[in-house]
This record gives structure tokens, C-alpha cells and sequence, in this order.
């Protein structure tokens, strides 16, 4: 019985050890984002093995591009000047990047990063469009260069950096190294990016059409006390939501908030705003100026500020704070665009005579 029970041991623990090892020595490359994988260094000295094309300088919105990535060791080895075999070439290109050439190498991944590019500093398109194992693809004897096509479409409505399109593609080798834990065997696998290409194009904006709105400006109260003494309620915020209903992305948005300053003053300085101050006619506004950048199509959001009414010199008075956005992009609906309130301005005298 005994034996019977550490055969039985030995086995949950072999089943153990197998899960560990499998578990330990599995990577999965779909989870190396873009970010990722442009800032690891590459082993490659020689760019040019690998190479990325879509055969425009200029994109349109929604256009849809073929992409070509070769890998073409031949043009590699003419453009160095190496007059070598074809055995020889096939050498010298595993000694660049890392790998060996038509023998089986292993887990090497080609990443594709297509109809992408740049927003705000980050990665529009973080994940890759395609990962797939090339290892047996490398170890053909006679491939002196391969080439793949793909389509991608160029995203329409993103405001992404200096319009540009940038495709990518990568080359990652998984390497792994056996170690021994409490007796155990495992093996650790990591991933190291061994090439990579670009193609950037600039993307055309035909005409393009953004519809920058204001959808609600609400405040917490209507009525303002300029006393704290009186009632407690002297100051109150102002909540402004705004969004690009337009088919284009919206570039250069700015949002103001007028408050004319005979009845009412911002309490602080809002956060993300300048203030500054404007006359319109004959009233002049004290106004808090949000430069939010670029708005893609659909996006939205809100800013949030603080206001407190001025002492009038009469029981009250009623005024009409308001809201307006603006972009450089053109916006052929503008009656969307401003929004205003009407509040009452109590003054504290009055209030406490009650």
C-alpha cells in the first residue's frame, strides 16, 4: 500500500513538474505592444535585411493600403558588396541577426504593427496586427528572400501626431535557458527583438469636417449669495461637457468659459486654464481659457470650475455666464458650439433683513 501511495506521489508530482516546466517556458508575443517593442533594442546592425512598404508617400482617411514586409538577404548581402555564395550569405545574415539560417531556428516571430501611428506621444495602435511564427519558414536552405502582403486601412477620425501613418514590423527570437529550482528543472524564455522597419506616410484630410459641441453646462445653483455669512452656498461649480460629433478628428480645440465681471468672478484658478479677460460689446468677461488639443471623432469629455458672485450695489441682479468651443478644423455647424445660463446675484443685505 505504501508504495503504492508514493508511486502515486511521483506521479502528481511529475504532472506538476511538466505543468511548471511548460508554464514557465511558454511566451506569448501578442502581449509585446507597440511601445514595447519600439523601444527595445534591436541586435540587428544591418536595418535594411528587413523592410516595409506600402508604396505611397500619402494616405487619405479610411483609405485601404497593401503593405509589403520582405526580408530579402539577397539585396542585403549586393548592397554590401558581398560577392558570396549562396551558403555564405545565408552566414553572414545569421551572424547580423542572431539566428541561424537554414537550419530550423526555432521561435522566431514576425510582428506587425499596420494602420497605426502616434497619438499624443503614445501608441494609437498598440497591439500587433498579426503575430506568426516564421521559425520554419528561416530554415528553408534556399530562401535568399521572402516577402508578405497585407492589407490595412488608414483609421478615419484620429487625430493622430504631425498626420502621420506609421507601419512597423519587428523580428523576435524567444530565448530560453534551463535552470534548476529546489531540485526542479525549468526553463525561462524571453523574448528579444533581432530587427525592425518603418514606413511613414503623410495622411491627406480632404476636406475634412469636425463638429466640436457643447452638450451641457450645468451649475450647481442659479441663485448666488456673494456672503458666506448669509447662506452658505456664496460659491458654486460650473460643469461643461463637450464632444466632436464630426466625421473628422477635430484639431486645435479650445474651450472658454465668460463670466461678466460685474456679477461674478472665478473663485480659483480652474485646473488646465489660463484666465484672461475679454470685452464683447459693452460687457466685459473674466474668462478661463482650456486649450484641449485634438478631439477624434466621437471623443468627449468635461472640465469643472468654480465661481462665486460679486456684492451687488441693488437687492440683485441676473446675468448670463456662458460657454463656448472653437477649432482650427473645419466646423460648418457652429449653433452647437456655445451654451449659456442664467443665474441671480442676491446680495447679502437683502437676505439678511429677511
Amino acid at each position: 500500500m505504501r508504495t503504492k501511495i508514493l508511486a502515486g506521489v511521483a506521479i502528481i508530482l511529475a504532472v506538476v513538474v511538466a505543468s511548471l516546466y511548460l508554464a514557465i517556458g511558454s511566451v506569448e508575443p501578442l502581449k509585446i505592444s507597440a511601445d514595447e517593442a519600439t523601444s527595445a533594442p534591436a541586435q540587428e546592425q544591418e536595418k535594411s535585411l528587413l523592410q516595409i512598404d506600402d508604396g505611397v508617400a500619402q494616405v487619405n482617411e479610411g483609405q485601404d493600403i497593401d503593405v509589403n514586409i520582405s526580408l530579402d538577404f539577397k539585396a542585403w548581402a549586393a548592397s554590401k558588396g558581398l560577392k558570396v555564395t549562396q551558403e555564405e550569405i545565408l552566414k553572414k545574415a545569421s551572424e547580423v541577426l542572431g539566428i541561424t539560417l537554414g537550419n530550423y531556428s526555432g521561435d522566431v516571430y514576425l510582428q506587425a504593427y499596420l494602420g497605426g501611428g502616434k497619438k499624443n506621444g503614445q501608441w494609437y495602435l498598440k497591439q500587433p496586427t498579426f503575430s506568426w511564427n516564421i521559425g520554419g519558414l528561416l530554415s528553408r536552405k534556399d530562401l535568399l528572400s521572402t516577402s508578405l502582403s497585407f492589407s490595412a486601412k488608414v483609421p478615419e477620425g484620429v487625430a493622430l501626431d504631425n498626420n502621420e501613418l506609421i507601419s512597423s514590423a519587428f523580428l523576435f527570437k524567444r530565448e530560453c535557458r534551463e535552470e534548476n529550482r529546489f531540485l526542479f528543472p525549468t526553463r525561462k524564455c524571453k523574448l528579444v527583438k533581432i530587427a525592425e522597419a518603418y514606413d511613414k506616410d503623410v495622411i491627406n484630410y480632404q476636406n475634412p469636417l469636425a463638429d466640436v459641441a457643447v452638450t451641457a453646462f450645468n451649475t450647481g445653483r442659479t441663485v448666488l449669495s456673494p456672503s458666506s455669512r448669509s447662506i452658505g452656498y456664496s460659491d458654486t461649480s460650473g460643469k461643461v461637457y463637450y464632444v466632436n460629433n464630426g466625421k473628422n478628428a477635430a484639431y486645435d480645440v479650445n474651450l472658454k468659459a465668460y463670466l461678466p465681471k460685474e456679477a461674478l468672478k472665478f473663485s480659483d484658478i480652474p485646473s488646465g486654464a489660463t484666465l484672461t479677460e475679454e470685452t464683447i460689446g459693452n460687457e466685459n468677461y473674466a474668462v478661463a481659457v482650456w486649450n484641449i488639443g485634438n478631439l477624434d471623432r466621437g471623443q468627449s469629455g468635461k472640465v469643472v470650475f468654480n465661481m462665486k458672485g460679486i456684492q451687488p450695489q441693488v437687492p440683485f441682479i441676473t446675468t448670463m455666464p456662458f460657454v463656448e468651443i472653437s477649432t482650427s478644423t473645419n466646423d460648418p455647424n457652429l449653433t452647437n458650439n456655445k451654451k449659456s445660463i442664467n443665474m441671480v446675484i442676491v446680495s447679502s443685505d437683502r437676505l439678511l433683513k429677511r
